[in-house]
């Protein structure tokens, strides 16, 4: 997977891709809140991408891997 990939797909997130969250991260040195998403358009693997909003303007990908739960 190429980096253009991984941007693509994070940038397309739909909202039928969205699986839970907001939650707070576990680990307290971190504010946000954690989001999970599910994508499938690569390949028809199903993703897992899990992300932190920082806010006001800070979005972190802090996972971003084929699903092994499929």
């Amino acid at each position: 997977m190429l980096t253009e990939d991984v941007k693509r797909i994070i940038l397309g997130l739909r909202p039928q891709d969205y699986i839970k969250g907001p939650e707070k991260d576990h680990n307290p040195k971190y504010e946000g809140d954690i989001w999970v998403f599910k994508n499938t358009t690569y390949l028809d693997k199903q993703i897992y991408i899990k992300i932190r909003y920082n806010p006001p303007e800070e979005v972190v990908c802090i996972s971003f891997h084929e699903d092994m739960n499929e």
